[in-house]
This record gives C-alpha cells, structure tokens and sequence, in this order.
C-alpha cells in the first residue's frame, strides 16, 4: 500500500496580495512579479501517466531545490477579477499543441471555492474548475492560449457554467520557456465578493510534457480537483469586509 504523502494531513493558508490599478483590456503575458509567487510542491514522479507526442515517457526529474525554479504560479486579487500568472523555464522545446491533443498538452488545472466553506467533500456551486493551456492552435505561428470550465465531479450542487469568452489571457514564449497569465472576471466567479468574503479555496495543479506536474499540494492519486476541503486557503490582503 503506498504511503500518504505528509501534505495530505496539512492545511496551508497563503496570503493573495491586491493588484492595483488592474485594466481588463490590457493584460500581458508577465501581468505579476515574483511578490505574488506560492509556493509549489514538485510532483514529478506521477507524470508517468502522460507521454510524449512520440509517445514516449518523460524522465521525472528527482525533488530539489533546482527542480522548484522550473515553475513559479503567481496570483494576486482585485475587487473586478482574480488574476493568475505562471512561468515556466528549463524546457527544451517550445510548447505547442493542437485541440486534438489536449488530453497530453502543457495545462494549468485549478479549482476555486470562492467562499471556503470546507463543510463537505462534495463540491457546492460556489466551486469552480478550469483548465488554461498556452499554446493552442492550428500551427505554432497561430497558437493562442486556449480555457475551458470543466464540471467538478460528484458535485452536491451544480454550478453555473463560466463562459471562458469572460476570461482574459496573455502568453508569450520566452528562451526556455513561457509565461501565460489568466485574469478571471468577478462576475465569472459566482460568489467572489471581496467585501463580504476575504477569504477563497484553491488547488491547482500545472502539467508539463517535458518537467512532470506542479501542485499546490500532491495530486494523483489523490482527487484533489474534485474534494474542496482539501483546499488550501488564500486570505486575500487588503480586503475590507463588513
């Protein structure tokens, strides 16, 4: 029997800092520095279930100190939206994938409990799911960062469908890499109200076809995505709630 892994038993609070002076039709691919970085746990030894477009395996590269710096997940709050930003370094090859191939490309995973409740393990209509890839396309000269909501399995309570239309994103490929941002309207968040609630759920989980998979906390085999009380808490500075 495989053993827990020890973040199981913990429950982390991380603070979200405020973003001032945020414009909606302006985002860039770098929209947050390094002050709005979490911290991020290296799962690499379940990558195992994705290969390659040769349809190799990659090799999991061991937890360290090094591997960290391969992913940084920024994100950062506004009273208008939640905004994300992720950079990613040391790949070799330049991300690209079709729609075709969206079950093996580079992804961002993230859920949002936009009250963090933690009553239940079944997720209720304030909890929401997406997927952000960076690179998606007919050919890697028109490829353009691509959303999806995804419905949270066992859900106590439906949630309202987001239109990713809403969703605001930037990319851009770098030497070694990419940075992708995302900034989620308010109103596409049913139940983010920064003066009533200072407070979120969230887990988020970045594959990556060459380094493995990033999570918040560990991921499979344990269904994180669709258990809200294994969420970790952001407490959103600045918030002034009545």
């Amino acid at each position: 029997m495989a053993s827990m892994p020890s973040s199981f038993v913990l429950r982390f609070r991380f603070p979200c800092a405020r973003v001032e002076n945020l414009a909606l039709d302006k985002i860039v691919p770098e929209l947050l520095d390094e002050k709005y970085s979490v911290p991020v746990w290296y799962n690499a030894e379940r990558f195992n279930a994705w290969r390659t477009r040769d349809g190799a395996v990659p090799e999991a590269a061991p937890r360290g100190s090094k591997n960290e710096k391969l992913f940084d997940f920024r994100i950062g709050w506004a009273d208008e939206a939640l905004c994300m930003t992720v950079v990613v370094t040391g790949k070799k090859e330049q991300p690209f994938w079709r729609l075709s191939e969206l079950d093996d490309a580079d992804v961002l995973r993230i859920c949002f409990d936009t009250r963090d409740l933690r009553v239940s393990r079944r997720a209720n209509r304030y909890c929401c799911k997406f997927a952000f890839y960076p690179f998606i396309g007919d050919s890697e000269k028109k490829a353009k960062p691509f959303a999806q909501w995804i419905p949270i399995a066992r859900a106590k309570e439906a949630a309202n469908p987001v239109d990713v239309k809403t969703i605001a994103m930037a990319s851009k490929r770098r030497k070694d890499g990419y940075a992708m941002s995302v900034v989620i309207p308010a109103a596409s968040l049913e139940g983010f109200h920064p003066i009533s609630f200072n407070r979120f759920g969230m887990h988020y989980a970045a594959r990556d076809s060459e380094h493995g998979v990033f999570a918040l906390q560990h991921h499979d085999p344990i269904p994180y995505e669709d258990d809200p009380s294994l969420w970790s808490s952001f407490e959103m500075e600045g918030a002034l709630t009545v």
